[in-house]
């Protein structure tokens, strides 16, 4: 700009040229959250040159020249990986940003800082974006949990290298620039219910991919579990596997029973079950539906079973990783070498040794009056 100054005497003074700056910059665009391609598309971004009352230098042509440079970050930390143009001349106070674009990336906290840089004003003058993210279209499970077992421990290992991957959505690549952000995972019982899980549950994600090395179920069993992970508000979810006890014990033995007047069933009184990690630790987590334990009656002798003697509710769910039958009894039978076997999954235990006495023994037929013969020694 230069100024110039008219005397009466018509004589004319121009000034030295000078430059006017705007007072701040402001982003017109909110940029919301992305999902990843493999180079995911920005919208259209506007900054606008205000003055100090928040006003727009809508005066401000191409012709004056003012440029804009952006560069992008991530949790503070200015990365390269994006491409379009960097470098914009304002028009009517607005510099227009229309082809910025980021590769294989994805995570949160990204922004924008755009530095008035071109001519360099006295005190720099600098604006930011507001923080987005990017989302992976997809997290793919590279490697699956197993069914497992506490293997006379006190964990179930999960194994040494369930791996993740982020991929974008135009041809499912891993996001190779991804190198912040953290992958979370959770367990959950086939009903949604949350499980205890041990080891490091939240991870960085390394060029687009993460590896669990020591997850593993802890004070919990069942026949339906699932590792649930998430990356920046998407999650996946593993397929279903077993977590089956070291034992099974019998806290409360089955007791002797007697077939009482007037019954036709002979009580084993409380019998109570509970399923055991290697350390003996009753699993207090087992309390899932699906979690069942089932009793069979048994002769000690040869193992037959006697199904249709046992009574009572011989199928019981899980509490706390136990379970009270408190019905038992045995009809039309009698021994004094009788087991009850518990059953879960693939896991069994036999109870210790109880006896079932009758009633009483009738005798229904009286022996005949005998004699000696003659000559006869019995």
């Amino acid at each position: 700009i230069k100024v110039q100054l008219q005397s009466d005497t018509s004589k004319n003074v121009v000034s030295e040229a000078f430059t006017v700056f705007p007072w701040a910059l402001k982003v017109l665009t909110i940029i919301n959250t992305l999902t990843s391609t493999a180079a995911t598309a920005l919208p259209t971004i506007q900054v606008q040159m205000i003055d100090s009352s928040g006003n727009a230098l809508s005066n401000t042509v191409t012709g004056d020249g003012f440029q804009l440079t952006t560069t992008l970050f991530q949790n503070e930390e200015q990365i390269t990986n994006f491409g379009g143009t960097a470098v914009v001349t304002a028009s009517n106070g607005i510099v227009t940003y229309t082809d910025l674009a980021i590769q294989n990336d994805s995570g949160e906290l990204f922004l924008w800082k755009f530095t008035f840089t071109s001519p360099s004003p006295p005190v720099p003058i600098i604006t930011e974006s507001n923080a987005f993210t990017i989302q992976p279209a997809v997290i793919q499970l590279l490697q699956q949990p197993a069914n497992t077992d506490y293997a006379g421990t006190t964990k179930a290992s999960l194994g040494t290298a369930i791996q993740l991957a982020l991929r974008d959505a135009t041809d499912g690549n891993t996001m190779t620039h991804a190198t912040q952000g953290t992958m979370t995972v959770w367990l959950e019982e086939s009903n949604g219910t949350p499980a205890p899980l041990f080891g490091n549950t939240e991870l960085p994600v390394a060029n687009g991919v993460v590896t669990f090395t020591d997850l593993a179920v802890v004070r919990d069993a069942g026949a339906s579990f699932r590792l649930r992970f998430m990356f920046s508000g998407v999650t996946q979810d593993s397929s279903t596997f077993t977590v089956s006890p070291t034992t099974i014990a019998f806290t409360v033995q089955p007791s002797t029973g007697q077939f009482a007047t007037g019954q036709t069933s002979a009580s084993m009184g409380n019998v109570r079950v509970g399923v055991l990690d290697g350390g003996s630790n009753v699993l207090d987590y087992a309390d899932n539906s699906a979690d069942q334990i089932s009793v069979v009656i048994e002769e000690t002798s040869g193992g037959s079973v006697h199904s249709s003697a046992l009574t009572g509710t011989s199928s019981k769910q899980l509490a706390q990783g136990q379970a009270d039958f408190t019905d038992l009894g045995v009809q039309q039978d009698a021994s004094t070498h009788f087991q009850l076997r518990a059953t879960m999954g693939s896991t069994t235990q036999l109870s210790n040794e109880f006896t079932i006495k009758p009633f009483e023994i009738h005798i229904d037929t009286l022996a005949t009056p005998l004699q000696y013969t003659a000559g006869a020694s019995r």
